[in-house]
């Protein structure tokens, strides 16, 4: 299976090259650089016999051919060569044939272009000398004298032996349609499925119930959640990185005050006329509130575009090439779109629109390409003078293709490379490999400056011989000054390579709408498909996708390259229907998320559940990721307690307040789209503290509000009542028949086992007996007569005073009762999904 790889790069060398070229750092070389080598990773030449297919396997493929193979495949940049790769493990004998066959055919060809000792537009991938070209040269030795069995030595550690994906995914037992559907509900529409599509659903429509889950606010809030947690563009809604600043004020957007300025005016004006201590706080409040939404939307906005393609079921193509701009009244009034809305104060309320007249004052619209011309996204990943767009270029390969240019493979560097400053990454080998891919997509986002504005610039220019603005975004200080490369009329440096993408140049016809050029390219790119399931990867499974080993001598890499083949297998399979139209249901068209996200809970990926004990350890290793168990995130999990207990994590002195997401939001894993951008996987320490908070916090209120209220109002205790005793049978039955129900709501129907049940009534009757040993109190509160508050509770702040409160409790159960909760809330089951 040949996968679409780019060349191969690394952030040292991309970083050595630029400053080089920049004029900036100064690196001095190793005084004996070995750059294929590492002191505490490469293995040595393997001394004890190793036939042909092992050496292959062992040293040669992951050491030398690996790299050559990602120029040298059908779809690299070496494509049209006469040596040809298969980026593959599994193809290891093919791959021998064809570096033999190459080597008949061009003797000596294949050692001198590796070492750049005649010209190779992969620049230097050995140094003579060194460990790599001694198996170079071996492995030309080997193909007039082949090596096909050993006798009498010890064997070297063997990679020759795949695990086969089918073979393992036939381990997996799936997860019931019933489990499943509980599952993906609670993820995407942050709800329990009804009964009746519990009872109904089965492997021929699950599907279809799964689909018709993607829809309304929940879902809109997983996908903008899903998507910031690769863009980060959220950075922007927080008071210390508002998005508003990052407009750069009213001399880009002159309208970007038309909301606020007028409040803040009227606050003031409260104040010069002496009005009162209120009525000046509620002005106050209405600039704080326009403040805190018009920068939530702005952040927003790129999010919310991704959403309303998926919530609208519009060719997903279109994050890349809308031609319009999503806007809320609060943005509408910034970007001055001309829009009206009904309600200028609903936050929710969101349309498409374009920019005019509220960019400096454009008679046209400004040329918008979806997310790629989204203010917040550029402002969330500038430019500088001397970065010329390569980070937005490198983001926009990974967001959207998939291809992680700092990331695919180490580059061997040397002495020559690093001291080069004759504009390295245009002429250097070494440099120009990484860049070739780079820079021409670097350069289709020639119209917008460092800060993300259309054509920033203004300045005297010589051909008009006028001050003017709006003509591109090129600096005047070290580009456009005397003695430049410069001539007026260039929208792109001169010593840089030509705007394009994928060996395309970009048409004169569309200099002025660069970005839409390259989002329409872009888009029909076969690595457009695979590149959007890695980008809703994670989101939906909890994961990035397993990288592939590149160590051959790690004892663990048969099991880590079985569970990149998953993954790989699959990603392959979710691209091609999504890209054909023949994912989901197969009734939507090409490029529909919701199709594309139907595929991917349904599969093995999602419902997988490893329980197979009998295998062995590489294998246990490559299903280890596979399958349902991921760790919810703070908001999602704040979903799933709201959907299972009807509440979410209430403050003590204000309901409103989410404790979740506000107050322990960060302690729990969370995010700020900035200094924190990882979320946390595993349970940590601190993690392990709130859960215990919140499950203890939680678990007095639900049970006590739970008996206080009628039982057909009732959630979670439906069909008992603090009157209900262990000591008499109907009383016992009740109880475990009401334990039962409440673990089948909070941890699934099929987790609720003859042996979790015993063991939960036991914990009830442990808690219970302690109370009855201890002699502890029946009334249910400690307050002195004379106290207005509950502050001083026993076990909890209860509403005691209220009338229908439980003010005692004879049968001590309501205790027992409040402790099965904190022991059922802070189960695993309830954490993960």
């Amino acid at each position: 299976m040949v996968k679409y790889f780019g060349p191969l790069i690394c952030l040292a060398m991309l970083t050595a090259c630029m400053e080089a070229s920049d004029g900036g750092l100064s690196v001095t070389p190793p005084e004996n650089p070995s750059p294929n080598t590492s002191v505490d990773e490469a293995p040595d030449l393997q001394p004890v016999c190793q036939v042909d297919t092992q050496f292959m396997a062992n040293q040669v493929w992951p050491r030398i051919l690996s790299q050559c193979a990602a120029c040298h495949n059908s779809s690299g940049l070496a494509a049209t060569s006469n040596y040809i790769l298969l980026n593959d493990d599994a193809e290891m004998s093919s791959n021998w044939q064809r570096t033999q066959a190459y080597e008949s055919s061009q003797p000596g060809l294949l050692e001198s272009k590796s070492t750049a000792q005649v010209l190779h537009g992969g620049g230097r991938l050995i140094q003579v000398g060194d460990d790599n070209h001694a198996l170079m040269l071996e492995m030309v030795s080997r193909f007039s004298t082949p090596v096909n069995e050993c006798e009498g030595e010890e064997q070297p550690l063997d990679n020759t032996e795949a695990l086969i994906v089918e073979d393992l995914l036939s381990t997996l037992t799936l997860a019931s349609p019933s489990t499943t559907l509980r599952q993906a509900s609670l993820l995407l529409a942050g709800r329990l499925p009804t009964e009746n599509e519990l009872a109904t659903v089965n492997e021929s429509n699950l599907k279809t119930m799964v689909r018709g889950l993607m829809q309304g606010p929940e879902f809109d809030a997983f996908l903008m959640e899903a998507a910031n947690d690769q863009l980060l563009t959220m950075k922007w809604a927080s008071d210390r990185t508002p998005g508003l600043s990052a407009l750069n004020g009213e001399y880009f957007y002159p309208m970007v005050s038309s909301r606020i300025q007028p409040l803040e005016d009227a606050v003031q004006q409260a104040i010069d006329d002496g009005r009162s201590e209120a009525t000046i706080q509620a002005a106050q409040q209405a600039v704080w509130f326009a403040r805190e939404q018009t920068n939530l939307a702005l952040a927003q906005e790129p999010l919310r575009l991704m959403a309303y393609i998926a919530q609208q079921e519009r060719p997903y193509t279109e994050v890349l090439t809308a031609n319009y701009i999503m806007v809320n009244p609060f943005i509408n009034d910034v970007f001055a779109t001309g829009l009206n809305f009904s309600d200028p104060l609903n936050p929710d309320d969101w349309q498409p629109a374009s920019i005019i007249a509220g960019y400096r004052d454009r008679t046209e619209a400004l040329p918008h390409a979806g997310v790629l011309t989204s203010p917040m996204f550029l402002a969330r990943y500038p430019s500088t003078d001397t970065n010329r767009n390569r980070a937005r270029a490198r983001w926009t390969y990974y967001f959207f293709l998939g291809v992680d240019i700092e990331g695919l493979a180490v580059r061997p560097m040397n002495g020559d490379s690093l001291m080069d400053v004759d504009n390295p990454t245009l002429n250097n080998p070494d440099c120009a490999i990484c860049h070739e891919i780079m820079d021409p997509v670097a350069g289709a986002f020639q119209n917008w400056g460092n800060d993300g504005q259309f054509r920033d610039q203004c300045g005297w220019y010589t051909d008009t011989q006028m001050w003017e603005c709006d003509r591109d975004a090129l600096p005047w200080v070290g580009y456009k000054e005397f003695g430049s490369p410069y001539t007026p009329g260039d929208l792109w440096y001169r010593d840089m390579r030509t705007p394009g993408f994928n060996g395309s140049a970009l048409p004169a016809s569309s200099m002025n709408h660069s970005l839409r050029w390259l989002g329409e390219e872009i888009s029909t790119d076969p690595r457009f498909a695979s590149g959007s399931v890695r980008f809703w990867f994670k989101g939906l499974l909890g994961r990035e996708p397993h990288p592939k080993p590149d160590n051959p001598n790690d004892t663990d890499y048969i099991g880590n390259k079985g569970a990149y083949d998953i993954d790989e297998h699959f990603i392959d399979l979710f691209a091609q229907a999504f890209s054909s139209g023949t994912a989901g249901t197969a009734s939507h068209g090409r490029y529909n998320l919701k199709d594309l996200f139907t595929d991917m809970i349904v599969s093995p990926l999602f419902r997988g559940q490893f329980i197979n004990v009998t295998l062995n350890r590489n294998q246990q290793r490559a299903l280890s990721n596979t399958g349902w168990g991921r760790l919810l995130t703070p908001e999602q999990l704040n979903r799933k307690l709201t959907a299972l207990l009807g509440r979410h994590w209430e403050h003590v002195w204000d309901a409103e307040r989410n404790q979740l997401t506000d107050d322990f939001y960060g302690f729990y894993g969370g995010i700020d789209s900035d200094g924190v951008t990882d979320r946390s996987r595993e349970i940590t320490p601190l993690m392990a503290t709130v859960i215990e908070r919140f499950s203890n916090e939680m678990a007095c209120t639900l049970v006590v509000d739970e008996f206080e209220t009628h039982t057909s109002q009732r959630v979670l205790l439906v069909d008992v009542n603090p009157t209900d005793s262990p000591d008499v049978e109907a009383g016992a039955v009740k109880i475990q028949n009401a334990i039962a129900d409440l673990m089948n709501r909070l941890w699934g129907p099929d987790a609720t086992t003859e042996s979790e049940l015993s063991a939960a009534y036991e914990l009830f009757l442990a808690l219970r007996q302690e109370r009855i040993d201890n002699e502890a109190t029946a009334v249910l509160y400690t307050n002195a007569d004379d106290e207005t508050t509950d502050d001083h509770d026993e076990y909890c702040q209860l509403d005691w005073n209220n009338n229908g409160a439980l003010i005692e409790d004879e049968n001590q159960v309501v205790r027992p009762w409040i402790g099965l909760m904190v022991y059922l809330l802070s189960d695993y089951r309830v954490l993960f999904l």
